[in-house]
């Protein structure tokens, strides 16, 4: 019972996706725990990048697409082989994300702070495909380290690069 109420106060406060996380429901949890590579061969990666906010440990964030869903996950390193490189990962949280309107694309060149402030590999934010370069998501998040989550922030200070907007132009 207790659970169903937090369940419900989640929703109310916070909305339906990062519930989806937090009480590790619905088909995306079953990617929580996940050892890769290989992905399963119902996921496709849209894109990955390391991420890490010490030297100690190392973090992938992955957008991975399930059918129709569209999947945010951060997975730990859990084999780095001699040259470096990660071999293995660990997901440590999935969050789910709502459907991206038409001429949305989820992005990982934000900041937060002056747009002059360097790019932060940890936030990712949501924008429309347009006639600017730099602009405010729609939504955004980032990675909290301490409880190895992704949560969504205030896009207020957020400003994210659309990294094809040259090349859409140009055409």
């Amino acid at each position: 019972m207790r659970f169903l109420v937090g369940l419900l106060l989640c929703l109310a406060i916070v909305g339906r996706s990062v519930c989806a996380q937090a009480a590790g429901t619905g088909r995306a949890a079953q990617y929580a725990g996940l050892r890769y590579p290989p992905l399963p061969a119902e996921l496709h990666s849209l894109f990955s990048s390391a991420v890490s906010h010490d030297d100690s440990v190392r973090y992938t964030i992955e957008y991975v697409q399930d059918g129709a869903k569209q999947l945010l996950w951060l997975a730990r390193d859990t084999l780095t082989v001699a040259n470096g490189r990660s071999a293995s990962f660990e997901v440590r949280t999935v969050l789910t994300l709502a459907r991206l309107g038409s001429k949305e694309t989820l992005v990982q060149n934000c900041r937060a702070g002056s747009p002059d402030s360097p790019g932060e590999l940890d936030l990712v934010g949501i924008i429309t495909l347009g006639r600017h370069e730099v602009q405010r998501p729609r939504r955004a998040w980032r990675v909290d380290w301490q409880h190895e989550r992704i949560v969504e922030v205030p896009t207020r200070e957020i400003t994210c690069i659309d990294e094809g907007y040259y090349e859409r132009r140009r055409r």
